[in-house]
């Protein structure tokens, strides 16, 4: 279909990203190729020729079949869902042609048929310089006709707008006319000039329409003019819309013209001579035209040039464009020409997908894809599930971006992901999948207890509260702020440590992730039994054994409490840990006894002391009458004193 769809937007759904230029074939016809190719569904090319053939191509450049006509044609084919081939000639007729080159059947008009027909539910629209419009049914029978007053040679464009369905055409006497699909009027829109060239219109209902009076019209739906654009020559080019809405038409003036929507100059291109082919525009926004200098262009969005291939004739043949991004055209020098391109795809899936793992966050990483499908990566799709294979959509990021940071995680809990990559083709498969489970690093051990022994710390914990979504495997074990031990267990035993020295402990558990915070610290200051007393010795005192020691050099780390004196191998007495004597007064005279102290402390009992021996002697035991004799002998001497002194006092009263 000229022009690529019923709008006749030249737009091709296609890219040609991977089109440089390069000439895969041309193919000799006979007879100028003034008519814009089209491709069929089975990539078969089909133009027609000045010299009234119309050819059919394969994709390699050979020829399938030809059908003649006898007359010129420059009209463009429509290609059938069933692969017909419709084609208007110098001849009069409309031509159906099956898709193995014979003749199904043929419609004559009044005068050439020069316009390109379009197909619309099967409907088959086309105009003739007998100044009717025809609508024919797929089995060449006359629906309706419509004398427009003047010379079609333009390609009716059809638009349904939801209330209607209309059908817009051109003629030589300068206007544009809006039928509806029963063949009633509706409005015609006047310029200043002759128009040879099609109408297109947006997906606004906007209709585009080139005149001879040098001007490009922008035409409401209502038939009312929204704008103009004048340029410095006769305008018989086609206007084509891109993809975001540029409208592009070549002049005589030799230049492509780039028109905003708004009626404003984007930009122009000067070629070499008059541009009287019409743009096609690949999805990327390429434009393809061809100039009486001979070349087809290729055009960047921007207006500047990618590429241009020089023929031996005039190109007036409009481009079309293959699935595969091959574009083909016509030229005056009788020779179809095919500009390879290169098939697009969407991407490869990426690679070397990964996911660290986080507090309350799982980080991605990927690498682009090994075959970007021959388009550039414009984004990446990013999926997440929480089962293998149960993957959704979750985000999509840019393409420059190959990471992507998911916070909307659960620690412990598991997720799946997948990667995919789009260009502009689609997108392609996903990646390979990754698991992860985000935690974060364990809370602190809980209910720390020390217990303390002879140069040991016993400690002892309990799990954390919150295990950071992974399974603690190890504690770590900290004695005055620095690491001491690793541990599996929830205890640990400190040993060789000073008694009587104060320590400070904590713990932290350790997943996966990481160490965690530290417990809360507990003091411990260890203990052990104090050395034995020193010094032991025992007296034979008139009240009995007086025993005697030092305390010990060692006091275990902990205070002295008690003593336990021992007498003869057996327990026998206890004073306390600040008293370092003993007095035995249940001795007998003529017996030996032996002694030995023991210490004690917190911690417990030290060794004995050494042992020490005292024999009771008897004198001293029979000594104990003497006191009651020296008392008596005092206390006769103290009355004696007292009588004489009595004595004397009576005799001075007498004397007196």
């Amino acid at each position: 279909m000229f022009h690529g769809n019923l709008r006749h937007t030249g737009l091709s759904p296609y890219h040609t990203k991977g089109n440089v230029g390069v000439l895969a074939w041309r193919c000799t016809l006979s007879g100028a190729v003034i008519s814009s190719p089209s491709i069929g569904p089975d990539g078969v090319i089909y133009v027609g020729t000045f010299r009234g053939f119309v050819y059919a191509i394969w994709p390699n450049g050979t020829v399938k079949w030809r059908f003649p006509t006898g007359e010129p044609i420059i009209s463009s084919p429509l290609i059938g869902p069933d692969g017909t081939v419709y084609i208007g000639s110098f001849d009069d007729n409309l031509y159906a042609i099956g898709p193995d080159g014979t003749l199904k059947w043929k419609y004559s008009t009044e005068d050439d048929v020069r316009s390109p027909p379009v197909l619309y539910q099967d409907r088959i629209y086309f105009g003739s310089n007998d100044r009717k419009v025809y609508v024919l049914s797929t089995d060449g029978e006359l629906i309706w006709d419509f004398d427009i007053r003047g010379i079609v040679t333009s390609s009716p464009a059809v638009f349904s707008d939801g209330k209607g369905v209309h059908i817009y055409v051109t003629s030589w006497n300068g206007k544009l006319y809006s039928l509806k699909d029963d063949g009633t009027y509706e409005w015609a829109f006047s310029t200043n000039g002759i128009i040879l060239a099609s109408p297109a219109v947006d997906e606004n209902g906007i209709i585009y329409v080139a005149s001879m009076d040098n001007s490009l019209y922008a035409i409401n739906p209502d038939g009312t003019e929204k704008w103009k654009y004048t340029v410095g020559a006769r305008v018989e080019s086609s206007p084509a819309i891109g993809p975001n809405g540029t409208i592009y038409f070549g002049a005589g003036d030799c230049y492509l013209y780039a028109v905003n929507p708004d009626g404003t100059m984007k930009w122009r291109y000067k070629t070499e001579d008059a541009v009287v082919s019409s743009p096609a525009v690949s999805f990327e926004g390429t434009v393809y035209v061809g100039s009486w200098d001979g070349y087809l262009y290729a055009i960047n969005p921007n207006g500047t040039l990618k590429w241009k291939y020089k023929t031996d004739g005039a190109v007036r043949s409009s481009p079309a464009i293959a699935p595969n991004g091959t574009v083909y055209v016509g030229s005056d020098d009788g020779y179809l020409y095919a500009f390879e391109g290169t098939t697009l795809k969407p991407p490869h899936p990426p690679t070397n997908l990964t996911a660290t793992e986080g507090d309350g966050y799982l980080l991605l990483r990927w690498s682009a894809p090994a075959d970007d499908g021959g388009a550039p990566i414009t984004a990446y799709k990013i999926y997440r599930g929480e089962a293998p294979g149960g993957e959704t959509l979750l985000a999509e990021v840019g393409d420059n971006v190959t990471l992507y940071n998911d916070t909307d995680v659960s620690n412990g809990r598991r997720y799946y992901y997948r990667v995919s990559a789009v260009n502009e083709i689609g997108e392609g498969e996903p990646s390979e999948e990754v698991n992860a489970t985000p935690a974060g690093v364990p809370s602190a051990p809980r209910n720390l207890t020390a217990v303390v022994g002879d140069g040991t710390v016993n400690l002892t914990w309990e799990a954390p509260e919150d295990d950071g979504g992974a399974e603690v495997v190890a504690y770590r074990v900290y004695r005055d702020g620095e690491f001491v031990a690793r541990v599996e267990v929830m205890w640990y035993r400190d040993e060789g440590l000073e008694n009587g020295r104060g320590y400070y402990y904590q713990v932290s558990a350790v997943n996966r992730m990481g160490e965690g915070e530290l417990s809360e610290g507990v003091n411990a200051t260890p203990i052990g039994p104090p050395s034995a007393p020193r010094n032991v010795q025992a007296v034979q005192e008139k009240d009995g054994i007086l025993l005697t020691w030092d305390p010990p050099e060692d006091d275990g780390g902990s205070q002295i409490t008690l003593y336990k004196i021992l007498r003869d191998g057996a327990y026998y007495a206890a004073v306390p840990g600040n008293t370092t004597e003993f007095l035995d007064e249940n001795v007998s005279a003529g017996r030996t006894y032996r002694y030995s102290v023991k210490a004690v402390n917190d911690a417990g009992m030290s060794e004995l002391s050494s042992e020490v021996l005292v024999e009771v002697r008897e004198e001293e035991e029979k000594s104990s009458f003497l006191p009651l004799l020296v008392a008596v002998a005092i206390a006769l001497a103290v009355a004696l004193v007292v009588s004489y002194l009595a004595v004397m006092k009576k005799m001075s009263e007498i004397e007196e």
